[in-house]
């Protein structure tokens, strides 16, 4: 396959990335009540990692899951940044029985269920990614999609992102609802941006401060991006990050959090300091069939079959390639994927809101 027809593959496979309806904006998403019982639960969470060490080990898995070619001499420190993730729900349970009422949400679960026009919803998980003002050099990323039989537990982020981009899985794909809820309202800079309509047409934006305002969407088959928070004067404040940088609740009071290396403090923020999104998700089922064969495991995928498939194609496209014994780590077999399966990136960003240069201030 020649590169301009790799090419014109990506800017087809862009433009195929829409989500299964157009997102919908809520307020007032949880009852005062939730709220503080959500930020109680984080206050005394384990210590949350950075986002980018928990889900990459490189930055060409991190250009594979967001969009875009690799800059020469690139390198995973580019995206080091004080922005921290951390779990209330996973795997349909609370991991913290103060977010019960608010993961088991009829309303959320309601919303779910409209956008998808469901028979059955499962709230699946709830996490949450807060951090300081800074920098955003995302160009627009879409959501790591989940397969029956594979997702983020048993396959790493790039390749669930060729996968993705392969466009070769569809018919295993699960339908995520995500309600993806913010509360920051200390400056107008750090509002949401997202692709309904396809990279190759003109973003919307849900413009910052905003307090439990949230969109519902189909977040893995959407390009969006967090706009760069706060300005030049807010940044930095946290100095010295590496990628064993943990946040936690700081025990001087319910607001307080301490980012430290090891026993080193390094920060000190209050929760208005911080930017929080907590991002909710439902499995959706247009009826019990389909969701018995999510559950019962009638026809799942697994790794070895994603390999033949994914074989398959590149044989047929003429990309030559040994099939790896071991995929996840194969450095020849995940450069064909990212090669062969690369999407097209975002045309346009509304004014003023362009991807930074670096992450880290």
């Amino acid at each position: 396959m020649t590169e301009a027809e790799k090419l014109s593959l990506a800017e087809i496979r862009s433009a195929e990335l829409v989500p299964f309806a157009p997102p919908r904006v809520k307020h007032d998403v949880f009852t005062p009540e939730q709220i503080e019982a959500i930020f109680a639960a984080c206050h005394r969470n384990k210590p949350s990692g950075l986002l980018v060490a928990q889900l990459f080990k490189s930055a060409d898995e991190i250009v594979a899951a967001t969009s875009g070619s690799m800059p020469e001499g690139l390198t995973i420190e580019h995206f080091l940044a004080p922005m921290f993730h951390g779990y209330l729900a996973k795997n349909c349970a609370v991991l913290d029985p103060l977010v019960t009422e608010a993961f088991y949400n009829p309303k959320l679960m309601g919303w779910a269920r409209d956008y998808f026009d469901a028979e059955i919803v499962m709230p699946r998980q709830m996490h949450y990614n807060f951090g300081p003002p800074q920098p955003s050099a995302d160009p627009g990323h879409f959501d790591s999609t989940s397969y029956r039989g594979m997702d983020s537990t048993n396959a790493p982020v790039w390749f669930l992102a060729a996968m993705t981009n392969s466009r070769l899985f569809r018919d295993y794909k699960i339908s995520l609802a995500a309600v993806v809820t913010w509360f920051w309202r200390s400056s107008d800079k750090g509002g949401f941006t997202y692709w309904p309509d396809g990279a190759h047409n003109p973003p919307k934006r849900i413009p910052a401060p905003f307090w439990n305002t949230a969109v519902v969407a189909e977040n893995e088959n959407m390009y969006h991006r967090g706009e760069t928070i706060g300005t030049p004067d807010q940044w930095g404040k946290i100095k010295g990050l590496t990628f064993d940088s943990v946040i936690e609740g700081d025990p001087a009071g319910p607001d307080q959090w301490r980012v430290r290396n090891g026993d080193e403090v390094i920060g000190r923020l209050r929760t208005e300091d911080i930017r929080w999104l907590f991002h909710w998700t439902a499995e959706c089922y247009p009826t019990y069939e389909d969701f018995r064969i999510r559950a019962d495991h009638v026809d799942d995928l697994s790794p070895q079959l994603a390999v033949d498939i994914f074989m398959h194609d590149l044989k047929a496209k003429g990309v030559a390639v040994s099939t790896p014994t071991d995929p996840f780590n194969d450095d020849a077999f995940k450069a064909a994927l990212l090669g062969t399966y690369s999407i097209g990136s975002p045309r346009s960003y509304p004014p003023g809101e362009l991807p930074a240069t670096r992450m880290a201030a």
